[in-house]
This record gives C-alpha cells, structure tokens and sequence, in this order.
C-alpha cells in the first residue's frame, strides 16, 4: 500500500515539475513536450510495523504535453 502511495507522489510531484518550470509563451508548450521513456524504479521500503514493500522497475512510455506529464502502465481497465 505505501509502495502505491509513494509512486502516486513521485508522479504529482513531476507533474508539478514540468508544470510551473519552463513555460515558454503563452501557448503552455515547454521544452519537455513529447514523448518520453520512463525508467520508475521502487527501492525496498522497510515499515515502521514490520512489513515490507518489495523493491521493483517499471519501464513505460509517457508523454508530456504544455506541460503535463501522462504516462500508463499497462492497459485501461484491465489489472496488472
């Protein structure tokens, strides 16, 4: 469940990354606009309880566009 957490937060904090930097004019294109190969790499995370998160990588293509970063893993609707 943190795992999960902590990938949701690594994900919003680039989105506000590549959102509030790098703006160029008033369209809301920026100089990372396009399409991007993303490396997210989960290093193992010991909880205070005990249980443990299991270290994992996950590659995926994602594209950012005036600024916003989208990028899935998988297939909509359908589990991993």
């Amino acid at each position: 469940m943190k795992s999960s957490s902590l990938v949701a937060v690594v994900f919003a904090l680039a989105t506000l990354e590549f959102g509030t930097h790098n703006s160029q004019g008033t369209s809301g294109a920026t100089a990372f606009d396009g399409n991007w190969s993303v490396t997210l790499d989960a290093k193992e995370y010991r909880n205070p309880n005990g249980s443990v998160a299991l270290a994992f990588i996950r590659r995926f293509t994602a594209t950012v566009k005036n600024g916003v970063f989208h990028g899935e893993i998988g297939t909509r609707g359908k589990p991993q």
